[in-house]
């Protein structure tokens, strides 16, 4: 298997949820099926009604942080995997398992001077 590179899907089989889709290639925004559906006044029928409220979750109009695949987080996700043959630290989004930055060796995610964003 080819080494995790930024801008691709870590793992984008999870269980329970559909399976992201990244159609413009490796960097580009994620079509991920979990994405809130418009909410209908009254649990109308979506073709009769127009939204009333607004269809985005609060979590999402609170977000932190925007990675490039186009999610609205408050958090990031933290695996470690080898790349060139040695270990390494991926940050990614939590929805989507999207690779954000890969540091070598993985402690260095641990350092707040490096990585304020994740541990500050």
């Amino acid at each position: 298997m080819a080494d995790p590179v930024i801008g691709q899907l870590y793992r984008p089989v999870r269980a329970g949820y559909p399976t992201p889709k990244q159609p413009g290639g490796v960097g580009n925004v994620v079509t991920d099926p979990t994405q809130p559906c418009t909410i209908y006044p009254n649990g109308g029928n979506p073709s009769a009604y127009t939204p009333q409220t607004n269809p985005t979750p609060y979590a999402e109009r609170a977000a932190c942080w925007f990675p490039g695949c186009g999610h609205a987080i408050r958090s990031w996700e933290v695996a470690i995997d080898s790349v060139g043959g040695a270990p390494a630290a991926l940050i990614l989004c939590p929805l989507c398992s999207y690779i954000v930055d890969i540091y070598q060796p993985p402690d260095l995610v641990l350092n707040v001077n490096l990585c304020p964003l994740i541990l500050g």
